[in-house]
Formats: structure tokens, sequence, C-alpha cells
């Protein structure tokens, strides 16, 4: 069975006018197993046609192809790299040797890419330069640095490496002067006793004088076919088979990475700012919520506030009026979450601030603000917070606790430390109370006293006031000592303002329309930060609560907008490197070209770019990592120093989700996903001129 058999082939162009152009037309041949077969004809007459469909580089318009009784056509893509590594050799005009690599390595490329080791490829390469007549001194020379002739014998030494069955020579002596011509035929001659070689060439002389066979060309036909010598044709050995491999694309992608370190030191930069900013985003994601609370419980009444109760007053459709109103103390003590968290207290805002002054010698300050809090025992406050003076020991209505902003206010004021001085707190309210008898009683209730400041609370400072801190437990024993005398002597009996809150109509204003609730333990603030819902119409309102959701939604805005531009900086970023890798690619166009044609996979080929860009992600991810632990410290410390929100940005390196390191492995799976998309994308679907015309490039 012949190795190649050419069965009326032809290859049709369109030209402008979109008429048909024969550049071959029904082209029969046979070729043998062995011998010099040239192909000669003047440009034009088809002759590189010809061999490009002989080397796959091209598929005829019309006709078939066989390569040992297998029609070219029955080739699938994959099968495409098997076929160039064992069955042809292609040996170009131009040479198409890359350049910036050695001799020794161009000729060892194509047993690295079938899969051979390497020490097993430089044996053989070694032997193949030696035929060709190359010396061991050249072995590390680039082919740069050849002259032509030279580099046509590292071609033709490339080519009959894998020892193919067919050797494919397209003008090898073109660019030759006689003397390295002569070197040339002389070494294809030797060659073609052992496979068949394919040559074309204009040079008509030394075609005649070495060739075995001449097949004229003319017009796209064969004119004539001179058999000028008997051939002893030899037995075909079947092709050993391949393996795949890819190491070999390692040496590319490092010297790519070095070859152009000024663009990849670019591209590392805008990786760092991306991934930084991925870290940092993530780190914030983890840290805001226990960060907010962490820091939002640093307030000395947190968990203090009012529930009431929605009640419908009227309202059709979408509209509905309501009002609130105090709910009632069985409705509270039957709510298993308020009795488990809460002391529940009865709210004595309407008498008490009404008409409250704070003075010190007479001196009025308006901004302070006077706020209870349930008991000055130690599970009720968190002496944590304490930073000057004590927490008083036992609930008196003489000690209290301020705030540093109220510290700082009442410094301001006074001229000295505050901490050791009195205050007074004034309060008066009028009660007008109708009988039944329609006649009107009223008491007036009085509030004097003299209260020492005896220690300073440091408290966080987003949105915070300058406040007091008294115990509600001793204000319930005012209440209760406060006697109504003209109601108590109408009705014959004591009757406290403590009484008259309690047994107030749950719709009177005296009610302040709400009992005050008081966590049982400053240590439940977890429970009420996530379960504030009560149920049956019960709205809980707390100023801590209210700073938090405030600071929260503040934060929450920040998020979007750190979000935003980290998708927009990841996005550039993504984009920079597909361009940066397409842009090398198309750089490197020739040199892939020449990988395809020694048999290289598209897969080997992409890998040499994602290799380098894989190396870009790999420097990018460690700086990037030891960038963003420097940025998280610098950040947490701008943003602590500012609205005091400590370690906003926790970076969960050590565990995520309860799993140690589970997030350096996500981060890093990540990026190769990324520099995966960003270069293989672009590149994938990118369009070039075909191998064949990359291949006769100059």
């Amino acid at each position: 069975m012949n190795t190649l058999k050419i069965s009326n082939v032809s290859k049709i162009y369109q030209t402008k006018n979109k008429k048909k152009f024969y550049a071959l037309k029904n082209i029969n041949l046979d070729f043998p197993n062995n011998g010099l077969v040239s192909i000669v004809g003047k440009s034009g007459s088809g002759k590189s046609t010809l061999l490009n469909l002989i080397a796959m580089l091209d598929s005829p318009s019309e006709g078939e192809l066989y390569y040992m009784g297998r029609s070219y056509s029955s080739f699938k893509r994959k099968e495409k790299p098997s076929f160039y590594q064992n069955e042809i050799g292609i040996v170009f005009q131009n040479f198409n040797l890359i350049q910036e690599k050695t001799v020794l390595y161009n000729v060892t490329l194509p047993l690295l890419i079938k899969g051979i080791k390497k020490n097993k490829a430089e044996e053989l390469a070694i032997k193949a330069l030696d035929k060709v007549g190359i010396k061991v001194d050249q072995f590390s020379k680039l082919t740069s640095e050849l002259s032509g002739g030279e580099q046509q014998r590292v071609g033709i030494a490339r080519a009959i490496v894998s020892k193919p069955k067919i050797l494919l020579c397209d003008e090898p002596t073109g660019h030759l002067d006689i003397s390295n011509s002569i070197k040339v035929m002389d070494i294809l001659k030797g060659i073609s006793k052992e496979r068949l070689v394919i040559l074309v060439s204009h040079n008509l002389l030394l075609v005649k004088e070495y060739s075995d066979k001449i097949i004229y060309l003319s017009n796209g036909e064969v004119t004539k076919i001179d058999g000028r010598h008997k051939l002893k044709e030899i037995d075909i050995e079947p092709s050993s088979i391949s393996k795949n491999n890819s190491k070999w694309t390692k040496d590319f992608f490092l010297s790519n990475f070095k070859k152009r370190f000024k663009r990849n030191l670019f591209t590392s930069f805008c990786l760092v700012i991306s991934f930084s900013m991925f870290i940092l985003v993530s780190g914030f994601i983890n840290g805001k919520d226990k960060s907010i609370s962490n820091t939002c419980y640093r307030q000395f009444n947190y968990g203090s506030g009012s529930i009431s109760k929605e009640e419908k007053v009227s309202g059709t459709g979408m509209l509905n009026l309501t009002k609130s109103i105090r709910p009632t103390i069985n409705e509270l003590r039957n709510n298993k979450k308020i009795t488990n968290l809460f002391e529940i207290c009865p709210n004595f805002s309407t008498i008490l601030y009404q008409n409250l002054t704070i003075c010190y010698d007479e001196q009025p300050i308006n901004e302070l603000d006077y706020k209870p809090i349930y008991s000055f025992k130690n599970d009720y406050v968190d002496s944590s917070l304490i930073i000057d003076g004590y927490i008083p020991k036992a609930d008196s209505l003489k000690e209290v606790v301020i705030n540093q902003f109220a510290k700082e206010l009442i410094k301001k004021k006074i001229g000295k430390e505050p901490v050791g001085e009195y205050l007074t707190i004034k309060s008066k309210f009028t009660n007008n109370y109708v009988t039944e008898d329609e006649e009107y009683i009223t008491d007036i209730f009085n509030f004097e006293q003299s209260v020492r400041i005896v220690g300073v609370v440091k408290e966080l400072n987003y949105l915070s006031s300058e406040k007091i801190y008294f115990s509600h437990l001793a204000l319930e024993d005012y209440f209760h000592s406060s006697i109504m005398f003209n109601l108590s002597t109408y009705n014959g009996y004591d009757i406290s303002w403590f009484d008259y809150v309690i047994n107030s109509p749950d719709i009177s204003i005296i009610t302040s329309y709400s009992y005050n609730l008081f966590l049982k333990d400053y240590r439940f603030r977890d429970t009420l930060v996530k379960d504030i819902d009560f149920g049956n119409s019960l709205s809980f309102s707390s100023e801590s609560l209210l700073l938090t959701n405030s600071l929260k939604d503040f934060v929450d805005v920040a998020e979007y907008g750190i979000i935003l531009f980290t998708i927009i900086s990841f996005v550039g970023s993504v984009l920079i490197l597909g361009i940066m890798s397409f842009v090398s690619y198309s750089e490197d166009r020739k040199t892939s070209a020449i990988l395809t044609f020694l048999g290289s996979r598209d897969k080997d080929i992409l890998d040499i770019y994602l290799g380098e860009s894989f190396i870009n992600g790999l420097i990018s991810l460690v700086l990037s990592i030891v960038f963003s632990i420097l940025l998280e410290k610098i950040i947490n410390l701008i943003i602590h120093k500012n609205i005091e929100l400590s370690n906003l940005i926790q970076i969960p390196f050590i565990s995520l989700f309860g799993i140690k390191f589970i997030f350096p492995i996500l981060l890093l799976l990540f990026v190769v996903i990324v520099v995966f998309l960003a270069t293989s994308i672009p590149i994938l679907f990118s369009k070039f001129k075909n191998v064949k015309e990359e291949l006769q490039s100059l």
C-alpha cells in the first residue's frame, strides 16, 4: 500500500468578482513509500497549494487525499497533532524555527511534544543534528545567530527527528547560495532512502540531479510526470503511539514571562489592586456585623427601652389609622420572650421629663440627658465600660454615672474634673384629676435631687449624646414614697405617684403609653439584637437599638459602594489580564503556528499563555494577601479613630464558616478560575490567520 495517494483533488478559490479560480484541478497522484519526489512549475502553478493539502494545512474543495489508505477528511481535529508528531515533517523555505530558542532545543521540541523524556529527546536530537552536519559547538546557539544554510539544516533535523513517513520541503534552497543548496539537497537525498521526501522547488537543475521522480504542474494541472529512477521501495513501519505531555510548555511560559516582564509587572499591579479589594471586602462582610454589635454594646443602657401596643383606630382599604397604648401587664407577663429577657417596669417619662432641668451651682446645663438603667448591680450593667471613678454599689438617686461626652461638657462648663462634683436634678409636674362629681383635684410632683458624679463610662462616638445614668429601681422607690396628698385625701387612703401611674388607664398619657423594659442581664444583648419581634402588635422601642440600626444602615450603604467599586476594579483587572494575554498570543502567533505543525494540541498552546497568566495571578495573590493584611490594620485603625468601630474588617484567613483555612483555599480557587477565564476566552474566540498563512509569512 502506498503511503500517500491523491484522488481527483481540486482546490477552488473565489475571486473578488465572485468567479471560481482553480488553484488545482483534478489532481491524481500515487506516491512511493520512499524516494525524493519533486513538484515543479512556474509561480502560481499550484505547487505550494498541493504541498499544503498534503501537509493537512488546507483542505481540498473536491476529491480526497489518502494516507495509508485512510482519507484525510476522516481525521478529526484532535487526531491532527498525532499526525504531525508521527507521520509528516515539514521543512520550510523561511525555516520557521523558534528564534529565541537554542539549536538543540528546536530539534528536541517535537520529541518533547510527543511525550519523550528530555534526556532521551536530546540524545535523538543530537543524532539528527549530526546527520545534517551541525556541530556540537552550535547546539547552544540561538537559531537567530545561525546563517541561512545552517538554519535550513536545523529545520531539516527538526523535521526528521520524529522519523516521519513523509518529509515535505517547501523551497528548501530558496534562500541559500549554491554551496549550501547542494549540502541541503545531499542531506534530503540521503533521507529519501528511508522515507518519502516531497520537494517543491524552482531550481530545475538541482531537481533533475537529485529527484527520483518529477511532477510538473501548470495552471493547477499535472502536465507531466517524469519517473527518473526506478525505486526500491521499503516497507512502512507502524507509527509509535504518542503520549500527551504538556511539561514542555513550562519552558515557554517561563521565558514568555521574563520576555514580557514589564507588561506582566503592570498586569500584576492591576491584579493586586483587584484581589486586595476583594480580600478586604470579604473581610468587611465577615467582620461588620460582629464589629457593629461589639461597638454598639458599648452603651451603658444597652437593652433599655419601652414597649407599647399598636391599636387600630379606623381604616379602609390601604389606609389604616393606629394609636399607641400601654399593653396590659398580663399581656407582657404571658409573653415568655419578654419575661425571660426583661425586667418590666412602669414608665415615668411623662411625669419626670416634662420640666426636667439639670444644674451645677444654679447654672443650667441643658445639653445633658437624664437616662435610666434598671440597677447598678453587676448583671445589669457592663462594668468594663468604666474609665474613671466607680459604679455605685447600691441603687440610689444620690449617685450617678456619666459618659465621656457628658464629662467633657461638664468639665468645659465648670472648669474642672466632674467626678466627685454635685449636680442638681429638678422636675415639676402638675396633675389635674377630675372626680366623678366633676371636681378638679390638683397634685404637684416635685422632684429635686442633689446627685454626686461617681463614675465615667466610655461609650461609642457614633451619634452619641451627653448622658447621666441613674437607677430606675431607686426612682421607683422615690415614686412609691411620693404621696398624692389631695387625691389621697379625696379617696380616704394614701395613693402614691407610683400607684397612680400603675393604675391609670392604658390610654392615659400618664402611662407614657408604654412600660419600660430593662435587660435582666447585659449578656443577653446578642439575643436582643437577633430577635426583637414580640408579636401581638407589641412594639419595642430602644434608643440603643435605634443607634445600632442606624450604624448598620450607614455601614450597609458604605458596603454597597465598596462592593460596586470592587466589581468595577475586578472587571477592569480581568479585562486587562485578558487583553494582555490576547496581545501576547497575537505577538506569538507565528510561534503558535510552528508548535501546531510540530504536533502540539490546542490545549498545549493555551497552556503556555495560561501558565504565564497563572504566574501573574499567583504573584498577585501573594502580594495581595500581604498588602491586604497591612491595609486591614491601617483601615481598622482609621475607622476606630473616627467612629470607634473596632475591627470592622476581619479577613478570615484562619477560619471561615467554622472550617480552618478554607478562605485561602477558596481564594486560590477563585484566582485560578479568574485567570483561566480571562486568559482562555479571548484566545479561544480570537480569529487569527490560519496556520498555513502564519507558517508562510516571513
